[in-house]
């Protein structure tokens, strides 16, 4: 009661609104549709919000490396999951 005057009410943040950059590599081969499907698994499935997204396509192959912002790893897990579910993808590797 004597120090009544210098407590402060913390307001914490709910986990679910902290979020942290994953970059990931994807090996795919080159098909028509590709980045509509990678960006449809991440927008509308995974409800991720996207960083950046670079792809090359050299022959019949796709690299591309994209930052997405997830919440914990279990989330970057199920999404990695989900991109490897791709019938095209032939490789999904973690950088950062």
């Amino acid at each position: 009661s004597r120090y009544g005057n210098n407590i402060v009410k913390a307001k914490w943040q709910p986990k679910s609104e902290i979020a942290f950059l994953a970059t990931l590599r994807i090996t795919a081969i080159d098909n028509m549709g590709l980045l509509n499907k990678i960006t449809d698994l991440l927008s509308n499935e995974m409800r991720l919000n996207l960083h950046s997204l670079r792809m090359e396509s050299k022959q019949d192959l796709v690299e591309a490396t994209i930052s997405v912002f997830v919440h914990n790893t279990e989330e970057l897990n199920t999404l990695i999951e989900k991109l490897n579910k791709l019938k095209e993808v032939k490789k999904v590797a973690r950088l950062i």
